[in-house]
């Protein structure tokens, strides 16, 4: 709400969003909600449940599906990370309707996602009507003692045994049960039936481990039925055909036109055949939209009925073959005339030391056999050229060594000019080394130009074995003049120079004598860097060594002697001696000359 400049209070529209979910909604994948005939594990009746979840920060989370009826947790996964997420429910039933969720929590914390409800129904052993239709009229001859023969169509979703009872509205079973092996078709046939009468019936079906069902499936409330009613005779007439042509009745040539009273419900078989020249068109009169254009066609007498087969003449269309020079055809180069829509194939046939080129005007192409169909006049010709002799050259290669090669070793052909690429590949523990012969290569992967003959030789050799660990030492500094007593670092630097991981010790030494080591690990081509100290001794030239298994290296250090009393009081007293000394001795020798 916010207040204009005359002071009255402005609202404004209300606005709405919606936050994320952490973890976000799960997402359906198996199997769809509202899914029917759901497939059961034919073992454990089972199905499994499946689930797209994720975390909009990546944690891992614990998912749980429950039950929707009762919160009966059907199973768990935890620590899941984002994607697909299963469990099995097992002991489910046939035919039965299911609802499920699924809760997603962040593994470790109190947040959670619950999803919408999901169902679907399991599969189930289905029955399907065949006869008689449901609400029926089943006629018979006055004089018949109406008898009905009830058929269904039984499957078992895990092909198990069935046994099929057939039943009246009364519950009296009608005929004998019917066992069927995993599917099939179960029938019986009702006896004494009355006419104008409506009869009603449906099917129980048992399993082998006594699992049943009905059908229909409001069976009690809404049976299947049919009414025996007495028929009557219609007539089928089958007019003069339009065009040139043959109608069969039941498998029979008829003279047209034809007439013939059939019992009502007699299905009747009628055939259109064509004469040559012509082809079957349609069916006009009492037939069916969707089948007047089928030649075959089968009508039931549930009233009189009239048809006409119609036929039509084939427009027949002209071909002209042409060869030019250098071959021929099949058929040969002539002018042909075929019904439309005829397929026909053509084939050019090149002379000696000619080759097929190409097919010009109403088709095109470089196919030397050819199929089309004529819809039209048409005329095409079949080019040939000069047959180009390209010389062949043989590229020989041979393997020294274990390994491959591509081009597989041996001789290949290949026409002149031809820039073949071969590739050297070693096999383990071996390598490539050259390629000898008429061309000459240290790299695996050649091209040989063909314009002649060639023998190349691939050679490999073993690798040569690794070398083991090899410690190079080297003193890197060092205290190089001390005086007795001082503490002298010795810093060093080992490297591993050989080609395997190795552990030495390595061992500083005063004089020959051992004073100090470590033990260090080295991958190849790795270092290490340390250092060790020594508290000098007397005056005097020392050698420091450090060494390894492999190698060494030494420095000398030089230990002065302590200072004395006076030398450390008087800063300088040793060179204030010397020069004093030096001064008599001068004094002494003018004296001496004097």
């Amino acid at each position: 709400m916010v207040e204009d400049e005359t002071g009255r209070d402005i609202t404004s529209d209300t606005w709405s969003f919606e936050t994320e979910f952490i973890p976000n909604k799960p997402e359906l994948v198996y199997p769809e909600s509202g899914a029917e005939a759901v497939e059961l594990g034919e073992e454990n009746m089972d199905t499994e449940l499946i689930v797209n979840v994720r975390h909009p920060e990546g944690e891992l989370m614990n998912v749980t599906f429950y039950n929707e009826t009762d919160d009966w947790e059907i199973g768990n996964v935890t620590e899941v990370e984002d994607g697909e997420v299963s469990v099995t429910w097992e002991d489910l039933e046939f035919g039965t309707y299911y609802e499920w969720y699924v809760n997603v929590s962040e593994y470790g914390n109190e947040h959670y996602t619950i999803s919408e409800t999901w169902n679907f129904t399991t599969e189930d052993i289905v029955v399907e009507l065949i006869e008689p239709e449901h609400g029926a009229e089943v006629p018979f001859r006055g004089d018949e003692d109406p008898e009905v023969e009830l058929r269904v169509d039984v499957t078992h979703p895990h092909a198990k045994d069935m046994n099929v009872t057939f039943f009246n509205a009364t519950d009296d079973q009608i005929g004998d049960n019917v066992t069927i092996e995993g599917d099939g078709i179960a029938n019986v046939t009702w006896e004494d039936l009355d006419f104008d009468t409506t009869y009603e019936w449906y099917v129980e079906v048992v399993d082998e481990d006594d699992y049943s069902v009905f059908a229909p499936e409001d069976y009690e409330n809404e049976p299947w039925n049919f009414t025996v009613v007495e028929g009557e005779n219609y007539t089928l007439t089958v007019e003069e055909s339009v065009g040139e042509g043959t109608v069969y009745v039941d498998g029979d040539e008829v003279e047209l036109p034809y007439e013939e009273e059939y019992f009502q419900g007699t299905e009747v078989e009628l055939e259109a055949v064509p004469d040559e020249g012509y082809r079957f068109s349609h069916w006009e009169g009492d037939v069916h939209e969707d089948y007047e254009e089928d030649a075959e066609i089968t009508i039931t007498m549930d009233a009189d009925k009239t048809l006409t087969a119609n036929f039509e003449e084939i427009p027949t269309y002209e071909l002209t073959i042409n060869a030019e020079e250098g071959g021929t055809t099949d058929p040969a180069p002539d002018t042909y005339t075929y019904e439309e829509g005829e397929e026909v194939t053509v084939e050019a046939i090149p002379d000696d030391g000619y080759v097929f080129d190409e097919w010009t005007g109403d088709y095109t192409g470089t196919d030397a056999e050819i199929t089309f169909v004529i819809e039209e006049d048409m005329e095409i010709t079949a080019w040939f050229e000069e047959e180009v002799v390209v010389e062949e050259y043989d590229l020989t290669i041979n393997i020294e060594g274990q390994g491959t090669t591509d081009p597989a070793e041996g001789t290949h052909t290949y026409e002149e000019g031809t820039e073949v690429t071969v590739e050297a590949t070693p096999d383990e523990g071996w390598e490539f080394v050259e390629w000898t012969g008429d061309v000459t290569d240290t790299d695996p992967t050649i091209t040989v130009t063909m314009d002649e003959d060639k023998e190349i030789t691939a050679w490999f050799e073993e690798e040569p074995e690794p070398d083991e660990a090899y410690f190079e030492v080297e003193i890197t500094a060092y205290d190089d003049e001390v005086e007795e007593g001082d503490t002298v670092t010795v810093e060093f630097e080992v490297e591993n120079t050989g080609e395997l991981e190795g552990t030495q010790d390595i061992v500083f030494s005063v004089d020959g004598t051992e004073e100090d080591s470590v033990e260090v690990t080295l991958d190849a081509g790795d270092t290490y860097s340390g250092e060790f100290t020594w508290e000098a001794g007397e005056p005097g030239d020392y050698d420091l060594e450090v060494a390894s298994d492999d190698t060494s290296d030494s420095v000398t250090v030089t230990v002065e002697e302590e200072p004395g009393l006076i030398e450390r009081l008087i800063p300088g007293f040793t060179t204030i001696l010397l020069m004093i000394s030096v001064i008599i001795a001068v004094a002494i020798y003018y004296k001496k000359e004097q």
